[in-house]
């Protein structure tokens, strides 16, 4: 495979247009009728599912849709039960999408695949290609020293055995962009998300104080701690505060025992720029 970072635009171009073949080769689409498609990537965090999409156009791989979403999850994960868990982040997701695609790729193995399908189903998107990518196992002999990586394989409807597609491949290296930017498009999500939480106060759930009164408290006593230990008189001293409402804020912090993590202030005070 050529050093990518070293290619010119031409040479660029000319691989791109030969992965896109390559994958024809491998009889794992069909080039008269692929010509976008959609990787999807789903990961958990406790009992909320986040899900991502990205739709790119084959020859070029210029990504022309993505999305997010978060949702809940109420099925535990149950061995051979994978749909009851996975099929709702997905139709989630892909019912954002706004841009059509021709083939739609998810990371997994025959479980994965399947719920795939039935998602697709449910979408009334029966005549949209599905596959599988399972990413490559390392396996290791108790006595070898040499640690061994299996080929990525790609399951597909209707094959019992998987398609192998060769290391290094051209048409492995497209399939693993598609299933690389959709991960990447996660793991972006998945950031700001935990930034929102960082920077997320109790002032935030108090009627009537938006972001300008927020950091407007913020700045005169120097702390959400400070904030909290004080009087609604000391709050009304505070520009844009009006009584009913230094009242309301008083009442609010004083019944919700809201704890604050000092790094966590700190932090929120630095991204605020206050």
């Amino acid at each position: 495979m050529p050093e990518l970072m070293h290619l010119s635009v031409e040479d660029a171009i000319k691989l791109q247009q030969k992965m896109a073949k390559d994958v024809v080769k491998h009889d794992v689409i069909d080039q008269q009728k692929i010509k976008h498609i959609c990787g999807v990537d789903v990961s958990y965090r406790g009992n909320k599912a986040f899900s991502c999409a990205v739709v790119i156009e084959r020859k070029s791989l210029a990504i022309v849709d993505s999305v997010c979403n978060e949702s809940r999850v109420e099925s535990p994960y149950i061995s051979g039960l994978l749909f009851l868990r996975e099929a709702e982040p997905v139709l989630a997701v892909l019912e954002k999408l706004e841009h059509f695609y021709d083939l739609l790729m998810v990371d997994g193995g025959k479980g994965q695949l399947n719920v795939a399908v039935t998602v697709l189903k449910e979408l009334g998107l029966s005549e949209v290609e599905v596959i599988a990518l399972a990413k490559m196992r390392t396996e290791r002999e108790p006595a070898a020293e040499a640690v061994r990586h299996s080929d990525e394989r790609v399951f597909m409807p209707g094959r019992k055995n998987p398609v192998i597609l060769r290391q290094n491949s051209t048409a492995l290296f497209l399939l693993q962009r598609v299933r690389d930017e959709a991960h990447r498009f996660a793991i972006t999500y998945h950031r700001e998300l935990r930034r929102k939480e960082r920077l997320s106060s109790p002032l935030d759930e108090v009627p009537g104080v938006g972001e300008a009164r927020r950091k407007a408290l913020l700045r005169h006593f120097g702390s959400l701690k400070r904030v909290q230990m004080a009087s609604a008189e000391e709050l009304m001293q505070v520009p844009g505060i009006a009584p009913s409402l230094a009242e309301a804020i008083h009442h609010y912090l004083a019944s919700s025992s809201v704890s604050v993590q000092p790094s966590t202030l700190l932090s929120a005070m630095d991204e605020d720029g206050l």
